[in-house]
């Protein structure tokens, strides 16, 4: 038994492999998905994501011919006001959106991480060996048969349905603190150039979405939380329907087509408690719910999570070998990194929930460029 096994190739598990491998820790990445592979996501990507990826020496602005760039933000509030400007700049320049199916962008870090001497296997992870005490590695099944995986330590990275983190935390947030999203694509899309955010009484707190692509193409989506939806038994399904056909974009989507099916996905969501450090084992990514409370966006939290798990864990090896004594500091240092913008997170979620609020805040923005500078910075 040695080294490290990362479960899960998303963008959490490819960083934490990249970066032990690249300090020569043996590590294998598991998954039981061939690469490159679908994800249900926005696939907006922010300015910082590209800034952490090139920390991570991938480069991702280099893929010019998938990496679509939105200079401007629209948002409409429950009641119709909108608001529409450029993304704010910082030392002035300005700090674009982006989009990127997650097909093409989850597979950049998962290349890099074998380039840099990671070892890949595909291989369905059902539940975690623990033996006194500690986590030992995963057991599951590859190529049809049950098979053990043991290592020094374990970072599970398995996404937001992770068996491997239910089985290790019996007490899971409520859905409370979770969102659900559906989304499509579609071709033959009125193309504005801007990434679009509609808010509806009806799925607050959450919004739809249309983010470009390029060429006529969008990805369009719906996500609320998960508690609300349930208590005011929203459909998803129909509220997405709801969306394509309603008063803002109808005429948008008359001539458009829709590319393949619509997917929808869970969104464990970063505003509970939750216990992510266990004695020989992480949690990163959706699967240690660090998804944005606001956006419902995970990418950049992934990659962070999974850059502090991989520095926790090689200290840890060269100490005590993964006890929680060591593993627990990756809580420490996750609050330190992103914890506080979390927070932030969550309070705006819940002041933007009401819809009121949201009609104030769009209408203040369209009056003072400075405060429409610091939602979208929040935001």
């Amino acid at each position: 038994m040695d080294g490290v096994l990362v479960v899960g190739a998303g963008p959490a598990g490819s960083a934490a492999a990249m970066v032990l491998a690249r300090h020569s820790v043996p590590v294998t990445l598991l998954d039981q998905a061939e690469f490159p592979r679908p994800k249900v996501c926005g696939d907006g990507i922010g300015w910082n994501t590209l800034r952490l990826l090139s920390e991570l020496d991938v480069d991702l602005e280099g893929q010019t011919e998938a990496l679509y760039s939105c200079h401007h933000v629209l948002g409409v509030s429950p009641s119709g006001h909108t608001y529409e400007g450029a993304f704010p700049q910082k030392n002035g320049r300005s700090r674009h959106g982006y989009v990127l199916p997650r097909q093409r962008l989850d597979h950049i870090p998962w290349q890099k991480a074998l380039e840099e001497g990671a070892r890949f296997e595909r291989f369905r992870a059902t539940q975690p060996i623990v033996e006194d005490g500690l986590v030992r590695g995963v057991r599951g099944s590859t190529n049809g048969k049950t098979a053990d995986r043991r290592a020094r330590i374990t970072i599970i990275a398995d996404g937001a349905t992770s068996t491997l983190a239910r089985r290790l935390q019996p007490d899971r947030p409520s859905s409370r603190h979770a969102a659900i999203a559906r989304r499509a694509y579609f071709e033959g899309v009125e193309s504005r150039g801007r990434a679009e955010f509609f808010f509806n009484q009806s799925t607050l707190p959450g919004y739809a979405w249309i983010f470009p692509l390029g060429d006529g193409r969008a990805n369009v989506g719906v996500g609320l939380r998960l508690d609300v939806a349930r208590k005011d038994r929203v459909s998803l399904r129909k509220a997405f329907e709801t969306f394509v056909h309603g008063r803002y974009v109808a005429a948008r989507f008359s001539g458009a087509e829709q590319i393949g099916r619509a997917s929808s996905g869970l969104l464990p969501l970063a505003s509970g408690r939750v216990r992510r450090s266990y004695p020989g084992a992480l949690i990163v990514g959706d699967a240690g719910f660090f998804v944005s409370p606001l956006t419902g966006g995970g990418i950049y939290n992934a990659l962070e999570s999974g850059r502090t798990a991989a520095a926790v864990v090689h200290d840890a090896l060269g100490s005590d070998g993964g006890t929680y004594q060591e593993l627990r500091r990756f809580d420490r240092h996750c609050r330190a990194a992103i914890g506080r913008q979390l927070e932030r997170e969550a309070v705006a979620q819940r002041l933007l929930s009401v819809p009121g609020v949201l009609d104030r805040v769009i209408q203040a923005m369209r009056r003072h460029d400075r405060f429409a500078q610091f939602v979208l910075n929040v935001f």
